[in-house]
């Protein structure tokens, strides 16, 4: 009786522990956690970049939602985001245990993106316009941007040369359906 005493408390330790580490993530198990300066596998331990976690969801849908730690964001371009992704910040990593916080706040600054370019036709004429995108959801469905502040931005100007005209989208979406935008500034 004295030797299954210890085997069991043994046991149970075991057993503490790894619901300490599950629960330590406060997120769906699937989630993939990014940090600002994340370049890990998209884990609480381990979060990976912004740009980097949407190349996983891509990669494997089943890992979802994206949950933003608090900071400043600034991918290199245009977000292009597939069907089915959720994207939610305003969450704060204490002591190795990501909690959404309404005191934390996630900010993605597109700066400088690459123009698109498209062709129009007005009246029988045709003009070539520059777009700056931050988020583009173009036929996608199924979409959900929770609790982040989204900024856009150029330093090029809305000059073009021989173009006529500019246009700045936060988000465009273009033939998409099931798209939820909450909480964003």
């Amino acid at each position: 009786m004295k030797k299954i005493a210890p085997s069991i408390f043994i046991i149970l330790f075991v057993l503490l522990a790894l619901v300490n580490i599950a629960y330590s993530q406060c997120g769906p198990a699937n989630a993939i956690y990014v940090a600002p300066n994340g370049t890990g596998t998209g884990t609480a331990a381990s979060p990976a970049g912004l740009e980097s976690a949407i190349t996983m969801y891509r990669n494997n849908p089943t890992r979802n939602p994206l949950i933003l730690l608090e900071g400043f964001y600034y991918p290199g371009n245009t977000l292009k985001l597939p069907s089915g992704i959720a994207i939610e910040g305003g969450y704060i990593n204490s002591n190795g245990s990501w909690q959404k916080s309404p005191t934390a706040v996630s900010n993605v600054r597109v700066y400088n993106p690459q123009f698109q370019f498209a062709t129009i036709n007005d009246g029988g004429q045709n003009f070539m316009v520059g777009h700056i995108i931050g988020i583009q959801l173009d036929s996608v469905e199924n979409i959900k941007l929770t609790d982040f502040n989204l900024e856009v931005a150029t330093g090029q100007g809305v000059a073009m040369n021989n173009r006529c005209g500019t246009s700045v989208y936060g988000i465009h979406a273009y033939k998409s359906k099931n798209v939820q935008i909450m909480g964003m500034k």
